[in-house]
């Protein structure tokens, strides 16, 4: 397998030794049996001890001798989408000149461990070991390091050589595209201004008499002349719209499991769909903020968003407190908090800001509601979004 993760290594990165309790006491015990066979002249019993210090040093040969391995660690892709399959592989070449005992091979994947028997391998020999991973639900798992492991029959003595460094895998959240250019809430330069008037900026709006304290480059000598007094020009601010987007992190705003991995995939396809049109957006939760520089950094850092039992705050304040000159927010929730919960955190914002809240609960019934610059959207399956949220735009 061709992939631009695979990492060979032939250099040891860390040895682990362990002894068994079993080997501790079987050791023990046959030295008190020589000790007792021996004084006491008992047969047996010093039989019994030789027979035990035999199994134990026959342990220890089998796990002895340096191991020549060239291994490499492979994923085919670094990103899957939830439900998808990833697929990776391991490669052990014998690099040294003598024939290698058979060994175990062993893997972390995410909190389970993968394994398989490595044959013994001639001079130059290759074994390789292709392997899936089922994706149920979003995640980052950590894949590898992998690890030869020798080891007796009964486990007395175990020697474990770590090979290689572990790789992220990132399963990302549903997303649905956006057919909608959500106009009216996203505002971008291109053909729309702030029907705010300054004194310096891009879109020319008007002349004005001059007043002490203007710039005197605004001055427009022309029609300062024709009208035989000092004009200055006006502009319209041209500002981008700036829209922050917070996913609310709190347990207690959130009924199951499920409606927050709703709520995830709900955000992942408002920034994706923002990140894909140029849009200034920041996205944020109580503990992260994640990276809108392409797609595919948004979705990998959304997989590691989690809900918390004790929150710092509110996601509106961390909103605020980060994005204080945003003019659209979008604030994805549960269907947990009371309506006047929700007014008393939405109060944090500017009065004039437009606010749109996501409310994500598999039990809702579809609906939006409008009040004054506040749109709130209640969903229950990803198919819901598209036509919710042109809902909200059409308003």
């Amino acid at each position: 397998m061709s992939s631009p993760t695979a990492t060979w290594s032939t250099d040891v990165r860390l040895r682990r030794l362990s002894v068994s309790p079993l080997a501790v006491y079987l050791a023990v015990l046959a030295l008190l049996g020589l000790i007792v066979g021996w004084v006491a002249s008992w047969r047996e019993l010093l039989a019994g001890a030789i027979v035990a210090i035999i199994g134990i040093s026959v342990s220890a040969l089998y796990t002895a001798g340096r191991s020549h391995y060239a291994v490499a660690l492979s994923l085919a892709d670094t990103t899957v989408r939830v439900g998808q399959r990833a697929i990776g592989q391991v490669d052990v070449t014998n690099i040294g000149k003598r024939r290698l005992m058979p060994a175990r091979i062993e893997m972390p994947v995410g909190r389970r461990s993968a394994e398989f028997s490595l044959p013994s391998l001639g001079p130059g020999e290759t074994h390789d070991e292709i392997f899936a991973i089922p994706t149920k639900r979003r995640a980052v798992i950590t894949v590898g390091p992998v690890s030869s492991v020798r080891a007796d029959a009964l486990g007395l003595i175990r020697r474990e050589i770590v090979w290689t460094t572990p790789h992220d895998l990132y399963v990302h959240p549903m997303t649905i595209p956006l057919t909608t250019q959500m106009a009216g809430i996203l505002r971008d330069l291109e053909g729309q201004t702030r029907k705010t008037i300054s004194d310096n900026d891009m879109s020319f709006h008007a002349l004005r008499e001059y007043v002490p304290g203007d710039d005197v480059r605004n001055i427009h000598w022309k029609s300062s002349a024709r009208n035989q007094s000092l004009m200055v020009r006006q502009y319209e601010d041209t500002r981008r719209t700036t829209t922050v987007l917070g996913v609310d992190e709190d347990a207690a705003s959130w009924a199951t499991e499920d409606d927050f991995e709703l709520g995830v995939s709900v955000a992942a396809s408002i920034a994706v769909h923002a990140i894909r049109h140029g849009l200034e957006l920041t996205v944020l939760s109580h503990t992260h903020t994640l990276r809108t520089t392409t797609p595919k950094a948004l979705l990998n850092d959304s997989c590691r968003l989690e809900t918390t039992a004790t929150p710092t705050e509110w996601i509106t304040r961390t909103m605020v407190r980060e994005e204080p000159t945003a003019t659209l927010a979008f604030v994805i929730t549960g269907a947990q908090q009371s309506p006047t919960e929700l007014r008393e955190r939405l109060a944090l914002f500017d009065p004039g800001m437009r606010i749109v809240v996501v409310e994500c609960s598999v039990d809702a019934q579809p609906s939006v509601t409008h009040r004054d610059q506040l749109t709130v959207i209640r969903l229950a399956t990803m198919t819901d979004l598209p036509r919710t949220l042109a809902l909200a735009v059409a308003r």
